[in-house]
């Protein structure tokens, strides 16, 4: 079992050889605090510290946590994801997790699948400002229509789970999943899903089974050229 300091040292030279400076970025932190990890003044890591780099790049939770096991989620995955992530980051990308189908990204009951996706990088910019808990989905269908048509890729804030009126979010309703426009009765405080497709019924979110999953903060269009 290895030492935190010598874990996260391991994690920087996987992702490219990226400085102390770079690694906190990616956290949300000080490189004061990446600095105490390697020093060994921290003997050990957060849980939300290590759910980011488990959940962005693949690391294995057991191992950031606690030295055990393997480096990675899937060692097969490992000269891929080497590469992929070293080419985001000397372009200025961010690698993010990839659901190809929305039924993946969702277990029953509401509950987030953080391990069947795969990685896709985008412009630093296209995230800035959010938290560091965005994945992207493949969205199908036709029921967001005008806003988000079928094929394009929405991303998700998962960190964001209060209704807000007015906006999208993807949210598990009666062992369904569904991309909806949330809407907040003012008296009664009763949510209304809509689709902005004016075609599709609408739904109260009357379920014992529901669940916020989170906040649609962007999209990347499909358009065929």
């Amino acid at each position: 079992m290895s030492d935190l300091a010598d874990r996260i040292r391991e994690v920087r030279k996987v992702l490219g050889g990226i400085s102390q400076k770079k690694l906190a970025e990616i956290v949300g932190c000080t490189d004061g605090k990446i600095k105490a990890w390697e020093q060994g003044t921290t003997p050990n890591i957060k849980p939300k510290d290590v759910f980011l780099l488990a959940n962005k790049y693949g690391f294995n939770y057991d191992w950031l946590a606690d030295g055990k096991g393997e480096m990675m989620q899937n060692k097969g995955d490992l000269l891929l994801r080497d590469i992929s992530v070293t080419n985001a980051l000397l372009h200025q990308n961010i690698s993010i997790p990839y659901f190809k189908d929305i039924n993946d990204y969702v277990f029953p009951h509401g509950v987030v699948n953080n391990t069947s996706h795969s990685f896709i990088s985008l412009p630093d910019e296209m995230v800035a400002g959010y938290s560091s808990a965005i994945e992207a989905i493949h969205f199908a269908g036709n029921s967001m229509n005008p806003t988000i048509k079928d094929k394009d890729i929405i991303l998700i804030d998962s960190s964001i789970i209060d209704p807000t009126d007015g906006d999208v979010f993807l949210l598990y309703l009666c062992e369904e999943v569904y991309v909806k426009r949330v809407f907040i009765d003012p008296k009664s405080k009763e949510l209304t899903l809509c689709s902005d497709n004016p075609i599709f019924p609408k739904i109260k979110a009357d379920c014992e089974d529901f669940k916020l999953v989170g906040k649609v903060v962007g999209k990347i269009e499909h358009t065929r050229l």
